[in-house]
C-alpha cells in the first residue's frame, strides 16, 4: 500500500466550482471534469453535490458508460462524453441516456445519425478538431 490518502471535502469542491463559476460570469457554462470516477474522489457524489448545491452547467465523463453511471445515479445536468464513442450500440446509449458525445470521425456521425432517425429524436455532439 502507498503512504498516501486523500481527503475529499465536496463542500469544498463545491464553493471551489462556485469560485470559479462567479470568476468567469454568468454567460459562460463551466464544465465539472469527473471522469474517472472524479479522479478516485466518486463522480457519483462530486457531481450530484456539484448538480444540487452549485447547479453545475456541465459534467464531464471520459466514457459512454461513466455518463450511464451518472444517469442512473440521477445526475439530470448535461453530459459531455470526452472521448466519444467506438461501437453502433454506444451511440444508442448516448441517444437513450440523453449524453452528448463528442464527435472526431465521420463514421460516428453517421452512426449517431442513424441511432437519431431511428429514434426519431433530436441529438446533440460536440465536434473536435484536430488543427
Amino acid at each position: 500500500m502507498r503512504p498516501t490518502w486523500a481527503e475529499v471535502r465536496l463542500d469544498r469542491i463545491v464553493t471551489n466550482y462556485k469560485i470559479i463559476k462567479d470568476f468567469v460570469g454568468s454567460g459562460v457554462e463551466v464544465m465539472a471534469v469527473v471522469k474517472a470516477n472524479a479522479y478516485g474522489h466518486g463522480a457519483v457524489q462530486v457531481a450530484m453535490s456539484l448538480e444540487k448545491q452549485a447547479r453545475a452547467d456541465w459534467f464531464g465523463v471520459a466514457l459512454v458508460e461513466e455518463g450511464i453511471i451518472l444517469r442512473r445515479a440521477g445526475v439530470r445536468g448535461k453530459i459531455l462524453c470526452l472521448g466519444g464513442f467506438w461501437q453502433d450500440g454506444l451511440a444508442k446509449d448516448c441517444v437513450d441516456y440523453d449524453l452528448t458525445p463528442t464527435i472526431y470521425r465521420l463514421d460516428m456521425l453517421d452512426a449517431l445519425q442513424r441511432t437519431a432517425l431511428s429514434s426519431n429524436q433530436k441529438v446533440k455532439y460536440h465536434v473536435k478538431l484536430d488543427t
